[in-house]
């Protein structure tokens, strides 16, 4: 019964590990040539370190509110604009994703 037991406990932490692995990654921070670019950063300053991006498209997101009953309401709208920069071909293209001129995300695209 022992034995049993930790092949179970070695299978489930092994699935743990390779779900892991298998979720998209987020990043903080990603590198343009030998400049960083963060999260805290605007368009204007990830522009000035990065260039243009290869790909960029805007789109208008509903903004969504939360009463203080629970419920939700559209209270306006976002602009939310996404830049890729395909980085080469020794590195993975970076999604940048920027709320209201604002940078809130980055995702390094692993292929």
């Amino acid at each position: 019964m022992g034995v049993d037991r930790v092949r179970l406990q070695t299978t489930l932490a092994l699935i743990a590990v390779l779900a892991a692995a298998a979720t998209p990654a987020a990043d903080d921070v990603f590198r343009c040539g030998s400049k960083l670019v963060d999260t805290s950063m605007s368009m204007e300053q990830v522009a000035a370190r990065c260039g243009e991006p290869t790909q960029r498209s805007v789109e208008e997101v509903p903004q969504y509110t939360r009463r203080a009953n629970g419920s939700t309401y559209v209270s306006g709208t976002v602009v939310v604009e996404t830049w890729t920069y395909d980085r080469g071909s020794s590195s993975f293209p970076a999604v940048l994703r920027f709320e209201s001129g604002k940078l809130v995300s980055i995702e390094i695209v692993r292929r």
